[in-house]
């Protein structure tokens, strides 16, 4: 894994519910826990910039939203929402401080993969038409990002200026685990809350665990001991073919796993120490696909989608949600966001926990960042590098100390835990948290693993000539 130092201190940040915590850039050519260094904070116990008395009077600045579904950006008004106020109290401070308009433009698109794709064509539109309309883009990391990417349409963070990336109001592990060389094209900071609410667990029904007298996970997690074995000693001895048929079904039977076709395969893999791409002497990409390693993971991810029953992963995130929130699945992989969007009416009482790890050996869990959390991508048709720098900044800075203890504290814990020690694991799992390359997304979904019943090994021999062409061209747009 190339990540492996956390996020954000976010677990200071819950204690005082200020900002009082950060952790620096991982060097590029780090492979080893990095130390994080507290924050130095103020009299006021905030964070600050390093701006100083910057202004750019009368100027609009235009945010590009990629679907208008993405939260925490649009705030014209108090709503009496802790939340929703601290948005809009960041957004006015931001005008106020540099003297400025923001403006957010969105898509007029939903968030399906179809309408991903079709926000990429309309980014890259934008840019081969010379539109100096958007001064940044909000889109995810996959689709068709990485490809625009090495179309070189974007321009590398190390040339805006007004940045200071090692503050903790930045996600520096972005730095390090989806950017090569020396150069930054996918970053991100706190003004989007999707790098935290993003983070994929492993959610677990209470009442179904006490039914068949199994202690919840976290002793396990806190002891290094929860592994695939023990989770998966948990799927089978909750699974129950309730009507006696013979076979399982979503509307009649309780399934000790249910996963999601689309999403649940990463959270799977990278907490099991899974990675497809790593670096070399000069960070630049290095295939690592058909390790033993990860070869392996994916032979037990099929294990877990075909041969363990009362098991399944499905194609229809739908079909999770109905399952689980109606008392019938003992556990599935879900983001941190999915508890106060999705599971806040279930009758069950719920838990959760990181994803379970390789083995005991394994150093520590490891947490996916969903691929849809956002990334601020910076048009090479942007002619105002001072002021996005500014911006981005000074928002990162405002949205560290009013929007995420407001977020953490009554979306995350408040909304989303029904127990102290959920509460407990909302800043463990955001620490673990990191940023999962999917530049081979179009070429090696691990999903497609699972559609075919094909092992890694198999999928990827099938595949090299374009992937490895692939990898020759990451190479060459971050050398």
């Amino acid at each position: 894994m190339k990540k492996l130092a956390s996020l954000f201190l976010i677990a200071s940040m819950m204690a005082a519910c200020t900002a009082c915590g950060g952790s620096d850039v991982i060097p590029a050519d780090t492979d080893s826990t990095a130390d994080t260094t507290e924050a130095v904070t103020t009299d006021d116990g905030l964070i600050h910039d390093d701006l100083g008395d910057i202004r750019f009077e009368g100027e609009t600045f235009t945010m590009w939203l990629f679907a208008d579904t993405v939260t925490g950006y649009i705030m014209e008004e108090e709503t009496g929402e802790v939340f929703d106020d601290a948005v809009y109290a960041r957004n006015r401070a931001v005008e106020e401080r540099l003297g400025i308009k923001l403006k957010f433009n969105q898509s007029g698109l939903g968030a399906s993969g179809e309408e991903q794709g079709q926000s990429c064509r309309m980014i890259e539109n934008n840019i081969l038409a010379g539109d100096t309309t958007n001064d940044v883009y909000l889109h995810v990391q996959h689709s068709s990002m990485p490809q625009l990417v090495n179309n070189h349409y974007f321009v590398d963070w190390n040339t805006i200026p007004n940045i200071d990336l090692t503050k903790p109001y930045w996600a520096g592990n972005a730095v390090n685990d989806i950017n090569y060389g020396s150069k930054i094209y996918l970053m991100t900071g706190l003004y989007d809350h999707s790098v935290l609410s993003g983070a994929y667990c492993l959610f677990f029904n209470k009442n179904i665990l006490d039914e068949v007298n199994i202690e919840y996970p976290y002793a396990m997690v806190e002891d290094g001991t929860w592994t695939y074995d023990k989770w998966k000693e948990i799927i089978t001895a909750t699974s129950r073919d309730l009507n006696g048929d013979g076979k399982f079904d979503y509307d009649n039977d309780r399934y000790g796993y249910f996963g999601y076709l689309w999403e649940s395969p990463y959270p799977f893999f990278v907490g099991m120490g899974g990675d497809l791409l790593t670096k070399d002497q000069n960070n630049l990409p290095v295939n690592v696909i058909a390790t033993e390693h990860n070869v392996d993971i994916i032979d037990r991810l099929l294990e877990v989608a075909f041969n363990i029953q009362g098991s399944t992963i499905a194609a229809n995130v739908n079909d999770m949600f109905r399952v689980f929130t109606e008392g019938r699945a003992a556990t599935i992989h879900a983001a941190l966001s999915f508890a106060p969007d999705n599971f806040r009416d279930m009758e069950d009482d719920f838990g959760f926990v990181p994803p379970p790890k390789y083995d005991e050996a394994q150093k520590d869990y490891n947490v996916w960042i969903v691929n849809t959390s956002l990334m601020t991508y910076v048009p090479t048709t942007n002619t105002r590098l001072p002021l996005t720098g500014a911006v981005l900044e000074i928002m990162a800075m405002e949205s560290y100390n009013r929007v995420i203890p407001a977020y953490i504290d009554t979306v995350l814990t408040i909304k989303s835990t029904r127990d102290t020690e959920s509460e407990a694991m909302v800043p463990y799992i955001i620490d673990r948290a990191s940023f999962f390359d999917h530049a081979l997304h179009h070429l090696i979904e691990l999903p497609s693993c699972i559609l075919g019943n094909v092992g890694l090994a198999t999928f990827y021999a099938r595949n090299e000539s374009k992937i490895e062409d692939f990898i020759e061209t990451l190479t060459e747009t971050y050398r």
